[in-house]
């Protein structure tokens, strides 16, 4: 709800902002709005996932939630971050997707136990902040190189 509530609505005037100043990189609309569709893939995967979930798995544990969602969320921050930083087109799908969109699916196959559920989530987890801490240590040795050279 906060991404929602507070985030969206905010990256949309900052968008029509840059455009009636002059002062972004004036792309066109659905250039500058790139970056939101891997956001709103994952909203929406994850919105499904705790609303549609037959086994509540907000209810079964909330801090693991919450931390794949974060992690989530910022792996797909930081790669428009450096996508920013270097001038480059940001992607539109991040790859961190691929096994969000596959754990959904395989949650909301009919007759998933809670302990099955949980597991997924586990799994999921552990994935995305291997890929995340990755990501992150690729880049820095990137940047590392670069400084060097």
């Amino acid at each position: 709800l906060g991404n929602v509530g507070f985030s969206l609505p905010v990256a949309l005037y900052n968008i029509r902002n840059s455009y009636r100043d002059g002062t972004g990189k004036n792309r066109p609309f659905l250039e500058a709005i790139r970056p939101l569709v891997s956001t709103l893939v994952a909203m929406t995967l994850f919105f499904i996932w705790v609303f549609m979930s037959p086994n509540n798995i907000l209810e079964l544990d909330p801090r693991c939630m919450f931390y794949l969602t974060g992690t989530v969320f910022s792996n797909i921050c930081c790669r428009l971050i450096i996508a920013q930083m270097s001038n480059t087109r940001s992607e539109l799908l991040s790859g961190i997707l691929v096994p969000t969109l596959v754990s959904v699916v395989l949650v909301m196959i009919p007759g998933v136990s809670a302990t099955t559920e949980l597991y997924i989530m586990y799994c999921l987890t552990a994935v995305v902040t291997v890929a995340h801490i990755h990501y992150g240590s690729c880049v820095v040795l990137e940047m590392c190189h670069h400084f060097r050279d």
